[in-house]
């Protein structure tokens, strides 16, 4: 048992001692000591050092394999070939490192806070120190509106009030003694005489000793558990699978025109030169630094909406989901308790509006209550004056029920409170407040069975009646069916200057307050696009399974049935994954339960996201695929995150999800554009040894030199592929189901694409380059009219590319940075060519002017072979 638990069940005498303390407080020696012992009072999330994250980026296999080829271009001498491989790798870890950085700094922002004081009394002494400060055994006087500094055992509490959302979704505040508790009030998880840390005081003050501070808490003990979680995204794991295929590839390849060369007798030096080249021209360099600008350029976009995204591949993870685990309160509710229906007089009245807003009006029949009836006007006025609630700086402040009550008073045009005379504060053992008033009225509100119990009349529109208890229990009822939590208001005429319990009978019962935390206007929508996106919505949620059950249902939630926190605690995990076949909605459940349910959804191939903003929240949204914090929410919730919406609202998911799915379709057409490249002049290496016994143009030399491929491959992704990035999004990507998890980054018809491309520019590179050097061009000569041959096949395919089942003459060229990049393109191949100097580095040689006319034909046989292969499986689809 922990010791928070243990101590709960001590008097507090047996607390104070357990402790080591006593009402005086601390000796500040003796709270020095303690302070060494224990550490500070906070939670300290461990960021990477910026190495460790700079060296991160480079934990890639294609990277590994690249600085392998250029240790051994160093070996050879070969330096400027070194200095480039390096420079790429290096560049391309720079560009993720930037965007982390940028990332982390955008959450930081989020956390702008002064730091926190507590009042504690140390020496007999009441004093103001740093909440960090605070250490076990410390004496803290708290009040309303003060945040719980540590897990705390109460000594003493007047009308005590605190609000645990953030610790256990429960919207509505749980009121607080320093009573012992009993095992069965353990067992119901009922921990009275306890507040935890990161909790919230609404109503009263308290008087209690620290139990334990920092990670030792229980916020703490949650924010522990979420440093045990890793998750991989679904994109990486795509992207290593594929990483792993290319270099398992570009290695056997690599070994084997090695061995062949050396059984063909070619020198060693030239037999390894080839063999990197064809290494180096294999590996689509390009292609991460272009997979993480793509990235980039989302999360750009999705900060632009308020989501900002702390790792790059979480934008295409989101927009894979097949899952979105909701919280409830402040999620897809406004944290804001609205009284929706009014039962007085007989009569039921229907409350407009939501929220703490005085906007909305009181109707009978959908008609507006101009002028409140007696019965009306007098539930109004009980409302409003027993009740604790305030109204400062045009705000209101206090317990979100009572605040609720005092909109629906002004929304009856009932302002202005009696005077107090005396009060009777509400306890969990009373189940009611009561007042009395200047004017000589004991109002009083509370637990509907309790009030009905105090009253012998009932006001109705014809005047008093005697009370009918079964009447009035089945219209509870009814109003508790319907999710609402109910309170009921009762009155009574007094001539004494208090009151006591024994005042508080015969009394006259008013009618009942029905209220609910409604929905996000905003969020309703956004489930209802989600679900067109064929995206299951669960609910997950700590409040009551029909409150719970009404939200989802105006949520637009499937709801089927609605499971409770005990029920899943009584489940194995069979049971557990049967029942989350039909069961979308969970209530009453307990941090353990929301990391369960994730964990077995993503065990049954779900992709799964998690959306909250309590300290609850955090195990399970490190353990989903990705999980999305409420930028108002706790540091632990933020921290756990892979993406933070910091305007809190639950429709920018839905932007997140249809950037997330146009991020993958850019992804795969960047693939598709960068494969056949590498492929093409991997071909063309390999090809050339093969011809080699049989050819004496390609015995002689490479048609391509590493250096070349490198310098295509590098230049041609960002000039080329990156362009593709800025194409037209596909505007129906929110009416599609989600992709199958299971399904790669490459299929059939993707191999088969980049199969044909590869053989065309294969072909064409190898044909310039024996038709240069059999007209008797140099070498070096014949090299560059193939380098250049090779670079222009990269920018006719780039026009068909944009698509991959549409003709280049069905897709307009609307794409300005597509035409900007073929233009830098070709502009810098002719410099390459033509201008003296780049020679020494590119290692080529001008060409007469009638080779264009053999090279511009070769050049279009990528486009060509492309757009036959779409028009043909194009006519066998639509047979």
């Amino acid at each position: 048992m922990t010791l928070w638990k243990r101590i709960s069940e001590m008097d507090v005498a047996g607390a104070l001692d357990e402790l080591g303390t006593s009402t005086g407080g601390l000796q500040e020696t003796e709270a020095q000591g303690r302070l060494e012992i224990h550490g500070p009072n906070e939670i300290q999330f461990r960021k990477p050092h910026p190495i460790f994250r700079f060296l991160k980026q480079f934990q890639s296999l294609l990277v590994y394999i690249l600085l392998t080829v250029a240790v051994f271009t160093a070996f050879i001498g070969e330096w400027i070939d070194t200095a480039v491989i390096t420079g790429v790798v290096v560049l391309n870890s720079i560009i993720g490192f930037i965007q982390e950085g940028k990332a982390s700094e955008a959450i930081e922002s989020l956390q702008k806070f002064t730091e926190s004081y507590s009042t504690v009394i140390r020496e007999g002494k009441e004093m103001r120190i740093p909440a960090r400060l605070l250490v076990p055994g410390d004496i803290t006087v708290l009040g309303v509106g003060e945040r719980v500094p540590a897990d705390i055992r109460l000594i003493e509490s007047k009308n005590l009030h605190v609000d645990e959302s953030a610790l256990t979704g429960e919207s509505v505040p749980v009121e607080k003694d320093p009573s012992p508790l009993k095992g069965e009030d353990i067992l119901r998880g009922e921990f009275r005489n306890i507040l935890f840390s990161g909790t919230l005081i609404t109503e009263g003050r308290a008087l209690g000793a620290v139990i334990s501070t920092g990670r030792e808490t229980e916020l703490g003990r949650i924010a522990e558990r979420v440093k045990e979680v890793d998750v991989k995204t679904p994109l990486l794991e795509k992207i290593d699978e594929f990483s792993r295929t290319i270099a398992l590839a570009v290695v056997s390849l690599a070994v084997f025109n090695f061995i062949a060369a050396i059984l063909f007798g070619y020198d060693a030096v030239l037999s390894f030169l080839a063999s990197t080249s064809l290494a180096v021209a294999a590996i689509p360099e390009g292609l991460p630094a272009v997979l993480t600008v793509t990235l980039a350029l989302a999360v750009r976009a999705m900060a632009e909406r308020n989501a900002i995204v702390r790792n790059l591949p979480s934008v295409e993870t989101l927009g894979s989901v097949t899952v979105i685990c909701s919280d409830k309160t402040g999620t897809l509710t406004r944290n804001e308790m609205t009284v929706k229906s009014i039962y007085a007089g007989g009569v039921n009245y229907e409350v407009e509006g939501v929220g703490y807003s005085d906007d909305g009006e009181i109707t009978l029949d959908g008609s507006r209550i101009k002028e409140p009836p007696e019965p009306l006007l007098r539930i109004l006025k009980c409302g409003l004056n027993c009740n604790n609630a305030s109204v400062a700086d045009e705000r209101l402040h206090g317990d979100p029920t009572e605040v609720a009550l005092i909109v629906a008073a002004h929304k009856g045009g009932v302002r202005e409170r009696a005077g107090r005379v005396d009060e009777v504060p509400f306890d969990s053992t009373r189940k009611y407040m009561a007042v009395l008033t200047e004017d000589g009225l004991i109002q009083a509100k509370g637990s509907p069975e309790q009030i009905i119990e105090m009253c012998s009349h009932e006001l109705t529109e014809k005047g008093l009646k005697s009370i009918e208890k079964d009447r009035l229990m089945d219209k509870i009822h009814e109003m508790a069916s319907e999710g609402m939590r109910v309170l009921a208001f009762a009155e009574k005429r007094h001539s004494g200057t208090g009151i006591h319990d024994y005042d508080l009978n015969d009394m006259t019962l008013l009618g009942f307050q029905g209220m609910i935390d409604p929905p996000r206007p905003e969020a309703i929508e956004a489930v209802g696009k989600c679900k067109s996106a064929g995206i299951r919505i669960i609910m997950i949620t700590g409040d009551h399974a029909a409150t719970a059950g009404t939200v989802a249902a105006e949520l637009g939630i499937e709801t089927g049935r609605v499971l409770t926190g005990p029920e899943l605690s009584s489940m194995g995990t069979d049971e557990i994954r049967k029942s989350l076949e039909d069961c979308n909605v969970f209530a009453r459940v307990t941090p353990d339960h929301k990391y369960t349910l994730t964990e077995i959804l993503r065990e049954n191939g779900e992709i799964v996201a998690m959306t909250g903003d309590g300290v609850n929240d955090a195990p399970a949204l490190k353990m989903a695929d990705i999980g999305v914090a409420m930028g108002s929410g706790t540091e632990v919730a933020r921290e756990s995150a892979d993406m933070v919406l910091a305007d809190d609202n639950f429709a920018t998911i839905v932007a997140a999800v249809s950037e997330g799915r146009n991020v993958y379709e850019r992804i795969r057409r960047i693939i598709y554009y960068v494969l056949p490249t590498s492929g093409g002049q991997a071909l063309i290496i390999l090809l050339s040894f093969l011809l080699a016994p049989v050819s004496p143009t390609f015995s002689a030399s490479l048609p391509l030199l590493p250096l070349q491929i490198l310098w295509i491959n590098m230049f041609d992704g960002v000039f080329l592929a990156l362009p593709l990035v800025a194409e037209a999004s596909d505007e129906s990507v929110l009416e599609k189901p989600p992709r199958d998890p299971g399904t790669g980054i490459v299929d059939y018809t993707f191999i088969r694409k980049v199969g044909l491309v590869s053989a065309a520019m294969a072909i064409s590179g190898l044909a310039v380059f024996y038709i240069g050097v059999s007209r008797g061009l140099d070498v070096t000569v014949a090299r560059t009219v193939t380098f250049t041959t090779v670079i222009l096949v990269h920018v006719f395919y780039l026009l068909t590319a944009r698509s991959l089942d549409k003709s280049v003459i069905r897709i307009p060229l609307t794409n300005r940075w597509v035409a900007t990049g073929i233009i830098i393109t070709v502009t810098v191949t002719l410099f390459i060519v033509y201008v003296p100097g780049l020679e020494v580095i590119f290692r080529t040689s001008p060409f007469p002017s009638e080779w264009w006319g053999i090279i511009i034909p070769f050049s279009l046989t990528g486009l060509i072979s492309i757009e036959a292969e779409k028009y043909i499986m194009g006519r066998l689809k639509d047979e």
